[in-house]
């Protein structure tokens, strides 16, 4: 059986500069300022579980992924992941993203491709990348 969603909460922040946290298990969860770019969940719980997902762009530039894994059942605890990424490559791990792409690609890691490594390309991070208005689709010519 599916139980319909309500709108996510933060459905009117798109759009609106704002003080942010963004909670991750395990980890220091990330506190910024910055805009909720777009958010994307189901409009149904199947099996009780569902994902929420959330792009964010700080005052500075960088973008933050957030990945919501939601259950109805209490003797469940949702899970929350995230990621910061940091178009400048003064960060170890943001040199090593760049190294990579560039030897693939032979072009800099940008935030999209960081938000597809994030996301992948499940449904859901497909209604996200619609609603952020750029092109996440393979070109073919």
């Amino acid at each position: 059986m599916q139980t319909h969603l309500p709108a996510l909460a933060d459905d009117a922040d798109v759009g609106v500069e704002k003080d942010h946290i963004v909670t991750r298990d395990g980890k220091a969860d990330f506190r910024f300022t910055g805009t909720l770019l777009a958010s994307a969940a189901p409009d149904r719980a199947k099996d009780g579980h569902w994902q929420e997902y959330r792009v964010y762009q700080t005052r500075a530039g960088k973008h933050v992924f957030s990945k919501v894994n939601r259950t109805i059942y209490a003797a469940e605890n949702d899970t929350y992941e995230a990621e910061v990424f940091d178009p400048a490559p003064s960060t170890m791990p943001s040199q090593l993203l760049r190294g990579a792409r560039e030897i693939a690609r032979a072009r800099p890691l940008t935030w999209m491709d960081a938000a597809v490594s994030f996301f992948g390309y499940d449904p859901l991070a497909k209604a996200l990348y619609r609603k952020l208005s750029v092109g996440f689709e393979e070109l073919i010519t």
